[in-house]
């Protein structure tokens, strides 16, 4: 199916103003209902049935704005192209409306006046709030972006960046929210870095080094960054085998530029970023308005969650500490969202010893393990502090389990595209745990199939998938032979 670049755009812009757009949205529409209620009736106080239709309206906003692709345009944030973008979301939630009261037979309860005034005013109000956030949009370099590639074509896509970040009268020139971080030379051109070939008048790119220094500057952080861009002057091929395995060991989001007419990758998601066609190379639905719907989810149940089960926490913590020393909590560093570092937190079901580097896996019948850990780990129960790193951001109550660094240093060179793994916040349970392959995974085959699943599930991320699979978790959770 054929669609246009700016059909297919991920969300650009202020990180502020985008995870809240959809709260700005479905809170103007509720604005734009009372506003019309004043203006009809010349009162403050609402009438019960107007103040359903209110609320439900903005419910109602609040999925099918994002449902309907309000915020997959690269120009979501235009006061005019954006407004567009919104309107078969804002057609479904009037129309939605009116089959309720349909439905209802609650029809005649409403002004018509008030109904068409509440249509006129949304749009306009929409048009305001993104005029106003405009400023926002200024200024902020939200990505820092490393380019890969050293040629004429990372020399182009500079000067295109800095021309439209001083272009201030435009107001595509506020939107890409793009640092370059610098360049890194591609097998075959550090020769021809180096030699003094004629440039053009236009800024171009810090060398950085070569594919080589990839991990290094990743590691070490300084520069920042937060993606990476192939920019090669000719399109990869078979022959880049080795450039190919660099990015597949990467957990950062990587974007193809392509050199004029190579756009033909077909299954990817392009986007335009002041005038610059990418193509993201390991996209993932899990972005924008969605991965908010997921982040207000996490937090939501988690927070519920831990206060309801508050008691049995406590009652496992006091059993812990009478049957044997050593901490409550076990702490290790594992690989979060992005490959970024953070202590997941367990109910200590082993014995307390001081060996940091002893990574080995449970298994059966595991000598390790304590009577208290024997069945917390068979109940899954030793997981529940977790919730606190779902509630700090670590992690998500679905996404896939976070592996002992030491685990996944051992499988990233053995399985290709391991490490996209990290692309999402690892989570509590997941898809793969669900489909079998929960606990150890001491075979190459066991890790290939736990691999398979939790990319099937980054690239196919849905709400109704993440209550399927905590659905299936409770419902598999005490039964699992896995679970040791």
């Amino acid at each position: 199916m054929s669609r246009t670049l700016a059909d297919s755009a991920p969300i650009t812009g202020s990180p502020t103003v985008l995870w809240f757009a959809p709260l700005l949205d479905a809170g103007t529409l509720f604005v734009a209902a009372y506003a019309a209620w004043f203006w009809r009736f010349a009162r403050v106080d609402v009438a019960p049935s107007y103040l359903v239709a209110m609320v439900l309206g903005l419910l109602l906003a609040l999925v099918l704005l994002p449902g309907c692709r309000a915020y997959r345009t690269a120009r979501w944030w235009h006061p005019l192209h954006g407004i567009a973008a919104t309107m078969p979301g804002l057609a479904a939630v009037f129309s939605l409306l009116m089959l309720l009261a349909a439905l209802t037979k609650t029809t005649a309860d409403f002004s018509r006046g008030w109904m068409a005034a509440w249509l006129l005013l949304t749009p306009l109000l929409m048009v305001l709030w993104r005029t106003a956030c405009l400023p926002l949009l200024h200024g902020h370099p939200a990505r820092h972006v490393l380019l890969l590639g050293s040629g004429i074509l990372s020399e182009e896509v500079t000067a295109r960046l800095e021309s439209t970040r001083l272009e201030s009268t435009r107001l595509e020139s506020t939107t890409h929210g793009i640092s370059i971080a610098g360049c890194i030379a591609l097998p075959g051109e550090l020769a021809a870095s180096s030699e003094s070939r004629p440039r053009a008048a236009q800024p171009s790119p810090a060398l950085l080094g070569s594919l080589d220094d990839l991990d290094r500057l990743l590691a070490n952080g300084s520069p920042p960054i937060d993606e990476l861009w192939l920019v090669p002057d000719r399109a990869p091929g078979p022959e880049d085998e080795y450039l190919l395995t660099q990015l597949r060991l990467t957990s950062l989001p990587v974007h193809y530029v392509p050199n004029l007419s190579v756009l033909r990758l077909l299954g990817q998601r392009a986007s335009e970023i002041a005038g610059i066609n990418t193509v993201e190379l390991n996209a993932t639905p899990l972005d924008g308005p969605d991965a908010l719907l997921k982040r207000v989810m996490d937090r939501v149940v988690s927070a519920v969650l831990i206060v309801a089960l508050s008691p049995v926490m406590l009652l496992i913590a006091l059993l812990i500490r009478l049957d044997s020393p050593g901490p409550l909590l076990f702490r290790q560093r594992r690989h979060g969202s992005g490959g970024r570092i953070f202590n997941v937190l367990k109910f200590r079901s082993m014995i307390h010893h001081n060996q940091p580097d002893d990574h080995r896996q449970a298994r059966p019948d595991d000598p390790r393990t304590t009577r208290v850990g024997a069945l917390l780990r068979r109940t899954s129960l030793d997981e529940l502090p977790q919730l606190i790193n779902v509630l700090r951001g670590d992690m998500s109550l679905v996404g896939p389990r976070p592996h002992p660094i030491a685990l996944n240093e051992q499988y990233a060179d053995r399985l290709q595209d391991y490490m996209q793994r990290h692309r999402v916040l690892p989570g509590i349970t997941g898809w793969a745990q669900v489909n079998g392959y929960r606990g150890q995974t001491d075979t190459l085959e066991k890790m290939a199939g736990r691999l398979e699943h939790d990319l099937y599930y980054i690239e196919h991320w849905s709400l109704g998938l993440d209550l399927r699979i905590l659905a299936r978790t409770v419902l598999l959770v005490w039964g699992d032979r896995n679970a040791y």
